[in-house]
């Protein structure tokens, strides 16, 4: 129904599923960035046909194979599934993804302005573990303030231990209390 109002129109990047679950809207800009299987995505908001930028950011070869082994789907479980993207400040972008059951996060340059078309992974990538779930199909719930990130998720490999951390600050990293039912239960 929507297709017939033509208000819309159909977006497909490459001509496998991608497993998009996170977006964010950057409205200085202009962009939408788009989190997906091993991409992330700057779609032009007010000229959606336009080509995107994309970076891709695959898990390592070493950390897919340890995925595969544990007994993942190697499809829908052993890429970097982005789960966490966050406006760090002006110029870049704090992102992270499931690294194949091994959680990792990176820092985005996205460019002063968006006529400035930059889209480039500006860093080493550092571990996600209190940042970003180990597992894609378990949602992160994050929120960036004042260049500090707080997120919501299972800590643990297994999916057992929910949390909400405070990471990226120059005071302590802090969580929740660790299996304490008055404080969360199953969160997400």
């Amino acid at each position: 129904e929507l297709q017939e109002t033509k208000t819309s129109e159909y977006f497909s990047l490459f001509h496998h599923p991608l497993d998009y679950r996170i977006l964010l809207m950057d409205e200085d800009q202009d962009r939408i960035y788009v989190g997906s299987k091993d991409h992330i995505l700057s779609l032009n908001i007010n000229n959606i046909s336009q080509e995107p930028l994309s970076v891709f950011w695959p898990a390592s070869t070493i950390k897919v194979e340890e995925c595969k082994m544990a007994g993942k789907d190697p499809t829908h479980g052993c890429g970097n599934f982005v789960r966490v993207i966050q406006a760090f400040n002006r110029t870049h972008l704090y992102v992270c993804g499931s690294g194949a059951f091994s959680p990792v996060c990176t820092y985005l340059n996205r460019g002063r302005r968006s006529e400035d078309q930059v889209f480039t992974i500006d860093s080493k990538c550092e571990s996600g573990k209190g940042r970003c779930s180990f597992n894609p199909n378990v949602n992160t719930v994050s929120v960036m303030i004042n260049e500090e990130l707080f997120s919501g998720m299972y800590i643990d490999f297994m999916g057992t231990d929910a949390a909400i951390f405070r990471s990226l600050t120059k005071r302590n990293a802090v969580r929740t209390d660790q299996h304490n039912s008055k404080w969360l239960s199953e969160p997400l």
